[in-house]
């Protein structure tokens, strides 16, 4: 369980660092990115569910900005709170679970990237009151906790 505090690192057992926290000046200033963290590994890491939920989203970005704002993405639906964690970026063609599939906190995702409106491999990480008016089920982010 999670309830909007990280306790899984969202790269197993990888080191990452953090290239942009909530409030981030470069793309962390909107109501759809504010409360997110961007995390950088060796390109092509393996992103772990960080909660038990199920698979709302998994696909390109379909309503991001015209360059595919979070580019491939999945999206949970966090079976503790019933709010959206939202993965993006992941690497083109990598992402291994399909909207319907229950994950455990652990599960492989996909594999980091840089697909979508993004400068360097790295991951997005939100939280998300889910929204079934936007296709991949996130609506505006939430406050969250990540606990290295």
């Amino acid at each position: 369980m999670c309830g909007g505090a990280v306790h899984v690192n969202p790269y197993g057992d990888v080191d990452y660092r953090i290239i942009q926290r909530p409030g981030g000046t470069y793309t962390h200033n909107n109501e759809w990115n504010e409360f997110a963290y961007d995390l950088v590994a060796p390109h092509r890491t393996p992103i772990v569910a960080t909660c038990d939920g199920v698979v709302v989203w998994a696909d390109f970005d379909p309503v991001g900005e015209p360059n595919g704002g979070w580019g491939e993405m999945v999206v949970v639906r966090d079976s503790s709170t019933s709010q959206c964690w939202l993965y993006g970026h992941f690497d083109t063609n990598s992402i291994a679970v399909a909207a319907g599939d229950p994950v455990e906190a652990g599960t492989v995702l996909g594999l980091q990237g840089n697909t979508g409106n993004s400068l360097r491999t790295h991951l997005h990480l939100s939280l998300h009151e889910c929204n079934p008016s936007y296709v991949a089920g996130a609506g505006f982010s939430a406050p969250w906790t990540l606990q290295q």
